[in-house]
């Protein structure tokens, strides 16, 4: 061997590269042209429903919130994004709650991809249209983390989203904790006992 070192990136996780740098390209445009705006939001739900409870929780107990799901818009797009990042510069959440897409990467999507060839080759491909999930997953955490913030990354426990590579660095500095989701409907304060 010579003294050059040879290596070589997968072509997803060199695309998931790209994307993070033009999402943090995206972000810092928006934080040169958009100010913060009176005191800072408790929490900041992306991707979520336009349900979802965590941010009627903190509505419920005179906290301020905001939800971002597709009504509000498409993150897939960099007009989506550009929103999105408006929202947390102009309200900067203590927390930011990310609930990207589980559906190819959950345990029932390896179970059908083990049926065959072609189903397993149709999870890979829903898999890479959502790499922009992951980039901008890692966008946000890097964000929130360079500010002294919280990042909460929402997935199944048996999901394969983890296993990608690219989420090394968030594997490597966040702490898993696993709900038990048959009493995470009947949630209430401890205090107040409000639900």
């Amino acid at each position: 061997w010579e003294s050059d070192a040879f290596t070589a990136m997968h072509n997803e996780s060199y695309e998931v590269k790209r994307m993070v740098t033009m999402m943090m390209n995206e972000l810092q445009q928006v934080k040169n042209e958009v100010k913060p705006m009176g005191p800072r939001w408790d929490l900041g739900e992306v991707m979520c429903s336009e349900r979802s409870p965590l941010t009627q929780q903190v509505l419920n107990a005179d906290g301020h919130a905001f939800r971002f799901g597709l009504s509000q818009g498409d993150v897939s797009t960099s007009e989506g994004r550009q929103q999105l990042f408006q929202k947390i510069i102009r309200h900067r959440p203590k927390h930011i709650w990310y609930s990207p897409t589980c559906g190819p990467w959950s345990s029932w999507s390896q179970l059908n991809a083990s049926r065959s060839l072609f189903h397993q080759e149709l999870y890979q491909e829903q898999r890479r249209q959502l790499l922009y999930q992951l980039s901008l997953g890692i966008e946000l955490y890097r964000h929130q983390v360079g500010n002294g913030d919280h990042f909460h990354w929402e997935q199944p426990q048996r999901s394969l989203m983890f296993k990608h590579p690219s989420l090394a660095e968030i594997q490597m500095h966040t702490q898993a904790c696993q709900f038990d989701m048959c009493r995470a409907g009947d949630l209430r304060c401890p205090e107040t006992q409000k639900i």
